[in-house]
């Protein structure tokens, strides 16, 4: 599967959340499907991490046929990554080509779209074109590290990772658990360093025929759009799923996170006595490690949480009352409406909830907006620094194919069929991209990232380290240095 299809095509459509992905996505099929000899099909692949995962549709925002959704449970989510993604998608590529259709790639998750595009993308456990003796017997020492305890503190796994390699380090904020545990990791598969593993990859497009659509809008229509769909998704039962998930899955995901962690718990000897119970040391464990893993990640789950907490406390008749009745779908898949008699009986409205309920649906409202945001603005960001930089294969490609990144702003006037008939010239007569497509829609060069290493700061009154100017200057600013610093001062001329 890591091979290069050069007689195959491959179309991607990326971009930040509530852009319109999903509906050029649709249209474009529908174009092909119309316009293509012979009647060739044109088959939609997700990249959307967390529509791969069963159950909560309307926080995933699943709403047309697709591949590549809903074929994990909750339950085995918790196991299902990146690697596991590319498996599975690249055989169903690799399907459609065999019977002359066209993929089409549409989702917001970069990290798994270019898992499918590039070639070099992941790391290979195999890896040992960069292996030394030394990081060799560091790889057997790192095996007996538990990354999941809570005795890794982010600074203690910083400093493990600076150990091993300084220059990976260096650019990873000492907060940043997750890429540092990432790293850590490449180092436990292969003995090799993650920033030699970088400078050896080839950077070349797995399909050389491939073309991107990046759909993007203006800043402030996104955010319109970002505020007017979870105020949708409320009113299409986000709420009630969220409560059928708490009470019929997170009990056993729990459990399974719970058997997992059990040994990375500290000891009664650890415990000072008095100063907390076990018990509660090992919830809190477990739930940090709960909404780290699988479809408990997701957006709108997190945020809505509190919420459907206070209603599950509810006496079964008044939930009943202040959410529809739940029903599911006999695949298991996707929640069924109401039926109009029970909507029109149990129909739920802010008003018909306490006053407490209101004011906290109200922050889990407001917080998914902007978490829904922030996460639209980490996408746009990605994009940039991952597709659009000067060590992306759409700029280094030499395999003789033709591919292209195309911008579209849908806040400005676009000829939307003029797009699709060029690139049905693309595939049937495999008419360069640079000849078809505006060049103002074109990005023809990198845009320059600047490698970024965050420098360190020694504030010698506190004896403490901080990393980058905003952590210096808050710390600078903070009552606690202050203190210190008068102190010592005090203490000088005393």
């Amino acid at each position: 599967l890591d091979r290069i299809i050069k007689s195959d095509t491959l179309i991607v459509i990326t971009g930040a959340t509530a852009t319109g992905k999903s509906s050029f996505a649709m249209e474009l099929k529908n174009y092909l499907e119309t316009h293509l000899q012979n009647g060739k099909k044109v088959v939609l692949i997700n990249c959307d991490a967390m529509q791969v995962y069963q159950e909560l549709p309307i926080a995933t925002n699943k709403d047309f046929d697709i591949k590549m959704v809903n074929v994990i449970t909750p339950e085995e989510s918790i196991d299902y990554n990146v690697q596991k993604y590319q498996q599975d998608t690249l055989r169903i590529i690799e399907d459609v080509h065999s019977r002359g259709q066209i993929p089409i790639l549409v989702g917001g998750t970069h990290y798994y779209a270019q898992a499918i595009v590039r070639g070099d993308f992941l790391i290979n456990d195999n890896e040992d074109t960069v292996k030394n003796n030394n990081l060799e017997q560091k790889k057997i020492e790192l095996k007996k590290l538990n990354l999941e305890s809570d005795k890794c503190t982010n600074a203690v796994l910083h400093e493990t990772l600076k150990s091993y390699d300084s220059e990976t380090a260096s650019k990873l904020h000492v907060n940043d658990r997750r890429r540092i545990i990432d790293a850590i990791r490449i180092i436990q598969n292969t003995g090799a360093k993650p920033s030699l593993l970088k400078d050896k990859q080839n950077r070349y497009l797995r399909f050389p025929k491939t073309l991107c659509f990046h759909i993007r809008r203006d800043k402030k229509e996104i955010e319109d759009r970002i505020n007017k769909r979870v105020k949708d998704m409320m009113k299409r039962g986000l709420m009630r799923e969220v409560v059928y998930f708490c009470k019929n899955h997170e009990p056993t995901l729990q459990n399974v996170i719970e058997n997992r962690n059990i040994s990375s718990l500290p000891s009664p000897q650890e415990i000072v006595s008095g100063e907390r119970d076990k018990l509660l040391i090992q919830s809190e464990h477990v739930k940090r490690s709960l909404y780290k893993a699988g479809i408990m990640q997701c957006i709108g789950f997190k945020e809505m949480r509190p919420l459907a907490e206070y209603l599950c406390k509810l006496p079964e008749i008044q939930l009943r009352k202040y959410i529809d009745m739940i029903e599911l779908h006999g695949s298991g898949h996707a929640m069924l409406p109401p039926s109009p008699a029970s909507k029109k009986k149990l129909h739920f409205t802010e008003d018909s909830l306490p006053h407490e309920a209101q004011n906290i649906m109200k922050n889990c409202v407001e917080r998914l907006q902007q978490v829904t945001r922030q996460y639209a603005r980490r996408q746009i960001k990605t994009f940039n620094n991952t597709w659009c930089c000067d060590t992306s294969p759409f700029f280094t490609n030499t395999e003789g194919g033709d591919s292209a990144i195309i911008e579209i702003n849908l806040s400005k006037p676009v000829d939307r069929e003029k797009i699709y008939h060029h690139c049905l010239k693309w595939i049937e007569e495999s008419t360069p991209l640079s000849t078809l497509f505006d060049p103002s829609l074109l990005i023809l060069k990198p845009r320059h990232i600047k490698d970024k290493t965050w420098k360190k700061y020694t504030c010698e009154t506190c004896n403490k380290t901080l990393n980058g100017k905003n952590e210096w200057g808050d710390h600078l600013s903070s009552k606690n240095h202050k203190k210190k610093a008068k102190k010592l001062l005090k203490a000088q001329y005393d």
